[in-house]
């Protein structure tokens, strides 16, 4: 549970950047941080940078918190 948590902190706030800074202010934050988006292209690049922080996490994170 910690684990799922510390990648949303740090994930959450990289997908709002991504969101603000392709122009797109059209997807939908739901209550449990998810961002449904209002088109494909922005689905591709949300899904590039979810993978990027997730590889991020993966090889910065404290042994303590790897999977």
């Amino acid at each position: 549970m910690v684990e799922i948590m510390w990648v949303g902190a740090r994930t959450f706030p990289l997908l709002i950047a991504v969101l603000r800074s392709s122009g797109m202010g059209g997807g939908v934050i739901s209550g449990t941080g998810e961002i449904f988006p209002s088109s494909t292209s922005f689905s591709n690049v949300s899904l590039i940078a979810f993978s990027r922080a997730s590889y991020e996490v993966g090889t910065t994170a404290p042994a303590s918190l790897r999977a």
